[in-house]
């Protein structure tokens, strides 16, 4: 998981900023009307098929969850991520279908993208060095 981490971070470092072209390509896709059940086929889709999304989830719940926390406890950790995430997906979704708002975003991306990408090299050194100890029988 943390070397896991330190990839995406490394990748997320080497952001560039993007063209004002790329965001008028992008404003114009979003024109292109398609109903909401396909936009939100799409997006889960997506989604439910991005390994980033799961080994992130995965990284998180190897530091939660050992062999002896509580069931009742795994069951809130995992509401709470599948809540976050739900949250979290759907304020990017009103928020960045907005053409003003996408382009203002597109402009600052890449230091968000620099400063996240720091922050998990930083989460997943942690994460490796971190000595784990596991209960012994």
């Amino acid at each position: 998981g943390g070397a896991y981490l330190v990839y995406i971070g490394i990748a997320s470092l080497r952001a560039k900023k993007q063209l004002s072209k790329d965001a008028n390509m992008i404003n114009q896709l979003a024109e292109d009307n398609i109903s909401q059940a396909k936009a939100f086929g799409r997006g889960f889709l997506t989604n439910t098929l991005n390994a980033k999304a799961a080994f992130f989830t995965i990284s998180f719940f190897t530091v939660l969850v050992s062999p002896t926390t509580p069931i009742y406890m795994q069951l809130i950790y995992g509401a709470f991520i599948q809540l976050s995430t739900v949250t979290w997906f759907s304020i990017v979704a009103i928020f960045l279908t907005n053409s003003r708002v996408q382009s203002r975003f597109l402009g600052i991306k890449h230091w968000i993208e620099r400063i996240c990408g720091a922050l998990l090299i930083t989460l997943g050194i942690k994460l490796a060095i971190t000595d784990i100890a596991l209960p012994t029988h």
